[in-house]
């Protein structure tokens, strides 16, 4: 068996290359989607902790302001 025979696959080249680059996108796929869920995920939660400690920072000044006043 040579190489040309090989990549031929018996005539069924097109179906079995097709096949391996289909499985092969498809296990990168499983691979990178996780890894950037992961990471907007934790950019988000970093994203909504800031906003909660301004919130919590306006929250005191304000509380601070009023009780000065009296």
């Amino acid at each position: 068996m040579n190489w040309a025979e090989f990549f031929a696959m018996g005539g069924y080249a097109f179906e079995v290359w097709l096949s391996w680059g289909l499985t092969l996108i498809t296990v990168i796929a499983f691979i990178i989607w996780p890894k950037i869920r992961v990471r907007q995920t934790l950019e988000q939660v970093a994203r909504q902790a800031q906003r909660e400690a301004r919130h919590q920072r306006t929250t005191d000044i304000n509380h601070n302001e009023s009780n000065s006043n009296r």
